[in-house]
């Protein structure tokens, strides 16, 4: 203790001079020329907490006992519960307040004071001559014993000059002297709050220095109140160490019933530190139910008295809230409904903007309903503003959908503003769920304001506390999930998380199941022309930018789809079809290159067409958004290898959603040409996912070879591997496509001799792999450099045919050779 830094304990104001000063146990004696004054000592206070941590004496917390296992009586329910509870003595010490004086003994001439063990020894110089003394010798004895109580005098006095009187005062017990501090301080209780308070304060630091003292004296034990007469009787210790043992028992008792007065006295309206009264109900053990007991008791006492208007105090309602938060929910959920309804009867005359606290936090649930709601009703009467803030209204909710009124909780929740509702549902996120379903008023939101029960589960899945396949399960996903594409919130949570560049570790999961809606609702909703709006296509997070060849397929796009005479059997006039023929000859025939002219074939997009083969895109419908979000997901930039394997298994089970017959597919169906185009795209995105580029380009070579090229445009680079098998690719499908011709013409020249009264018909319009051929080597040409470009030309090829693109390739290659020694000449040049 000696290493502590000095501090001022404490004043003591005495009445007049003070002629010696000694301390006896939790006072201070102090004669004065009016006698003896005892005022209460403040060391305890201010020293308590430093010793007991020093010293290591945790009181309340060891639980080692004098008494052994076998002889340990049952303790009671409430004595169990005390036990785990109460804490430490000096835990709490509040400040010093004033010096009080505990009592005054007048006496005459005190000149000094000797505090012992057992009694309180005062020395006195009597007025007058001193008597006679009959025998020297006693006298010489007695003076030479005052002698040595009084300090700085070892001289024998002259028995004949002075004469001393001695005073032996034994102490009153100190429950005694707690039962009269009490008695007086009951006096002043409706009269004088403040003395009333520092009586109730002198008391329990009496009782506290008491039990130190004994607590230093004794083997320590908590303070369990758990050492009866009995048990004592029956332990082997000394008679002093016994009477000892019952001394601390019944201060206990005391202690326990000097905190909860403190307690109660904290609790009043003009108590000056309100937050105190938690402090002492927990040195108390008081439960929820004693705290409100007392607090309506002491209100019904206050308003007889008709001292106060408001007969609750602040204190009451700061140690609730703390009891009810360290409280677990059984606890809550047992409580009485009278115990409940005084509760919320203290908040609303203490606390009444607080009321919405125990309907959504406290855990409260026994209380009744109809009172609650009149309750807020009231507060926001007694108002001044008249306005139900944003907390009351949700809470307003809450209890009307309890008692099964949705229409008075629409009406409520509809007079609050979004961004406020927003923010309270941020922070009452516990009211969202009732176990792994919505709770009412999460349903109510979800009918009403969709947006924000959204926002909030996309909040709660980031904070952890539930994963996407439980927030799924509340929304209504049943066990096999085969219910998401018709689940609208669902489908919305899915594509929040996706949109949120934060959710990266939640991409796996809620990317899969957004591509398996996707694909349902586009195969459902195609027939259906929905107009929608176009904003709702997702953007940001894992929705990326789609591959620009993508907008070159339908429905996107109707001008690359590929009308050959297999798929699409068109009526056309004899010369027309006569000047398609001979255009008709392509660069490659089988392995052979036939083609003679350097210049490239027309495009077959000249030609005309049927007006009733000419399609549209159509309008923004629902399947068309449902068609982008998943194309974008597929073209985020990480996506797994997994997801696209497992989609692409998906399609390919699937099969083409096209009839099986050629003779059946037309152009006149629309929705199968967006189908087939869909099913192709998706194959070819994972495809590329999962780097087979050589598969991406075959699926959509035969039915779409513009959109081949624009692919390995954005895909191969200068990689000749890539670019030698689709020019290998697209000639084998130019051979193919000229015998196709070829058989189809024999055929209806034959139909035209054995019916040649039954009309003409037209040959349908060649394929447009010549055109696509020539683009595509005409691009090759001028990205790679002379050797890699010769490569790539068939050995069998036509020189006349190739040798255009030659030589762009070398003029390219020597341009660019010469266009940077150039640029090296002039760097040199000063």
């Amino acid at each position: 203790l000696l290493c502590w830094p000095t501090s001022l304990v404490a004043v003591y104001p005495y009445i007049s001079q003070t002629k010696a000063v000694s301390i006896s146990g939790p006072f201070l004696q102090a004669i004065t020329l009016n006698g003896l004054e005892t005022y209460s000592l403040r060391a305890f206070s201010s020293a308590a907490q430093r010793a007991f941590s020093c010293q290591g004496y945790p009181l309340g917390n060891r639980k080692e006992s004098m008494v052994s296992n076998s002889r340990k009586r049952s303790r009671s329910k409430r004595e169990a519960e005390r036990t785990k509870r109460v804490p430490r003595l000096a835990e709490f010490c509040p400040p010093h307040g004033d010096i009080c004086v505990i009592g005054m003994h007048p006496f005459y001439d005190l000149c000094h004071v000797q505090a012992l063990d057992s009694c309180l020894v005062l020395l006195s110089k009597a007025e007058g001559e001193p008597e006679k003394v009959r025998d020297p010798k006693e006298t010489h004895t007695f003076t030479k014993s005052i002698s040595l109580l009084l300090p700085g005098r070892r001289d024998t006095p002259e028995p004949e000059c002075y004469s001393w009187s001695v005073y032996v005062l034994h102490y009153v017990p100190v429950p005694e002297l707690y039962n009269n501090l009490s008695l007086l301080a009951e006096k002043h209780r409706f009269m004088s709050a403040p003395v009333y308070g520092e009586l109730l304060s002198e008391a329990s630091l009496m009782l506290r220095m008491r039990l130190l003292t004994l607590s230093l004296r004794l083997p320590p034990r908590p303070l369990d109140l758990a050492y009866d007469s009995a048990t004592l009787d029956s332990v082997d210790e000394t008679p002093a160490v016994k009477a000892q043992e019952r001394e601390r028992s019944d201060l206990c008792h005391l202690l326990f019933e000097s905190n909860q007065a403190l307690g109660d006295y904290c609790c009043r309206p003009d108590s000056a530190h309100p937050e105190w009264a938690a402090h002492y109900y927990r040195l108390a053990a008081m439960s929820i139910s004693e705290i409100v007991s007392h607090a309506i008791k002491q209100a019904a006492e206050l308003k007889a008295e008709e001292r106060h208007t408001n007969c609750f105090g602040l204190g009451t309602v700061l140690t609730l809230e703390k009891w009810m938060a360290a409280a677990t929910p059984r606890y809550m959920a047992e409580l009485p409904e009278s115990v409940a309804n005084e509760i919320f009867q203290i908040y609303s005359a203490v606390r009444p903007d607080r009321l919405s606290f125990l309907v959504l936090e406290s855990g409260l649930t026994s209380y009744s309903t109809e009172m609650a709601v009149q309750c807020i009703y009231d507060s926001v009467k007694a108002s001044s503003q008249k306005l139900i803030s944003a907390k009351d209204a949700f809470a307003l909710c809450v209890l009307h959908l309890r008692l099964a009124e949705v229409e008075e909780a629409c009406t409520v929740l509809k007079t609050v503003e979004q961004d406020q509702l927003l923010q309270v549902c941020f922070e009452r996120q516990n009211c969202m769920l009732d176990g792994d379903q919505l709770s009412h008023i999460a349903q109510l939101l979800r009918q009403h304001t969709p947006d924000i029960l959204l926002t909030v589960l996309l909040s709660i899945h980031a904070s952890g506390a539930m994963s996407i396949a439980n927030i799924l399960t509340a929304l209504g996903m049943d066990g096999s999930g085969s219910n998401l594409a018709s689940n609208k919130h669902a489908r919305y949570f899915l594509e929040s998380v996706l949109s949120d560049d934060t959710q990266g570790h939640s991409y796996e999961v809620a990317s899969g199941l957004a591509c398996k809606i996707y694909w349902e609702r586009f195969q459902v909703r195609l027939q259906v022309k929905t107009a929608a709006n176009p904003k709702q296509v997702r953007i940001g997070g894992h929705y990326a930018p789609r591959y620009p060849w993508l907008d070159t397929l339908p429905p996107y796009s109707c001008g690359s789809l590929v009308t050959c005479a297999t798929h699409h059997p068109a009526s056309v006039s004899p010369s027309s079809s006569a000047n398609r023929s001979s255009r008709s000859t392509s660069p490659l025939s089988g392995a052979h290159i036939l083609l003679k002219s350097r210049h490239p074939p027309p495009a077959s997009s000249g030609s005309p067409v049927p007006a009733s083969n000419v399609h549209h895109p159509p309008d923004c419908t629902c399947a068309l958004i449902d068609l982008t979000s998943l194309q974008s997901l597929l073209c985020w930039r990480a996506v797994s290898r997994q997801l696209a394997s497992g989609l692409l298994q998906q399609l390919q089970s699937q099969g083409e959603p096209l009839p099986a017959r050629p003779s059946e597919r037309t152009p006149s169906c629309l929705e199968d040409n967006i189908a087939e185009a869909s099913w192709l795209s998706l194959q070819a995105v994972c495809c590329l996912r999962l780097d087979r580029h050589h598969q991406a380009v075959q699926l959509l070579a035969q039915r779409y070879p513009h959109t081949t090229l624009e692919l390995a445009k954005h895909h191969f680079g200068p990689d000749p591997t890539k670019w030698r098998s689709l020019l290998q690719l697209l000639a084998a499908l130019c051979g193919e496509s000229q015998q196709q011709q070829q058989q189809q013409q024999q055929q209806q020249q034959q139909d035209q001799q054995q019916l040649p009264s039954a009309g003409t018909v037209g040959n349908a319009q060649p394929c447009d792999y010549q055109q696509v051929y020539y683009d595509t080597v005409s691009y090759v040409c001028e990205i790679l450099e002379p050797t890699p470009f010769l490569s790539l030309l068939p050995a069998n090829g036509s020189a006349h045919f190739f040798l255009p693109f030659i030589e762009t390739c070398f003029r390219k290659h020597s341009a660019a050779k010469i266009t940077d020694k150039l640029t090296q000449a002039l760097s040199l040049s000063p």
